[in-house]
This record gives structure tokens, sequence and C-alpha cells, in this order.
């Protein structure tokens, strides 16, 4: 019988890993190609773009150049005073008794037109 060789795992990776390393890099080399020519705000485009091998950036529109600033770099969160919202006092008991009354009215209209739209289905359904 032949000799028989051990697993090593120094062996394993001594030899399996520039071989993974050169499919990973070679895997990513097209993809950053393809990335750097896409526009927005990808940062592998910007060299790309900045030496002029990505596609043009159109200028901006008239309507667009007249809203905004020219110094776009700083904006204040604060532009105007905030306004806190006014608290208002507690509703009354006869105050929330009311607001009952008007809900339960309303439940009550639309439970008739419910039942009112459900008879005229059914009349227009026989009548075919």
């Amino acid at each position: 019988m032949g000799k028989r060789h051990r697993f090593s795992i120094r062996r394993a990776v001594k030899y399996q890993f520039p071989v993974s390393a050169a499919v990973i890099v070679s895997s990513l080399v097209p993809l950053l190609a393809v990335a750097g020519c896409a526009s927005g705000q990808n940062p592998v485009s910007r060299p790309f773009m900045a030496v002029g091998l990505g596609p043009p950036v159109p200028p901006a529109k008239e309507f667009v150049e007249k809203s905004r600033p020219e110094n776009m770099s700083y904006i204040s969160i604060e532009a105007g005073e905030s306004k806190k919202p006014e608290r208002k006092s507690p509703k009354t008991m006869e105050q929330v008794q009311g607001t009952e009354r008007d809900m339960d009215a309303a439940i009550a209209r639309n439970a008739e037109r419910g039942e009112a739209a459900a008879r005229e289905g059914q009349k227009s359904s026989g009548d075919q």
C-alpha cells in the first residue's frame, strides 16, 4: 500500500489562498470598472468622472439655479423661530358628551347609508 498523506491545514491554506485571492481580485476588477462608469453618488465613480471617463453631467435647469442659494455649504436649521404648540385646556365633561353625541349620530347616519346602498344593490341585481 502506498504512503497515506495526512491532511494539513497549513498545506491547504498555502496552496488554496493564492488561488482564491486571485479569483476574488479578478472578479472585483470588472465590478469596479463598471461601478466607476455609473453616475450618482458612487464614491468609486468619482475618480473616473474627474478624469473624464464617466458620462457628462448635464447643467442644471434655469428654475433650479434660481431657486438655490449661491452657497449651499451651510443651511441654518433654525431658519425661523420655532413655535411651540399652544397648550389647550382640557375639555369639560359637557364638551366630551357633546362630541360623543356627534359621533353616535355620525355612526347612525353611516349605518343607514350602508343599509340603503345594500338595498339598492339587491334591487339592481334582482332586475338582471
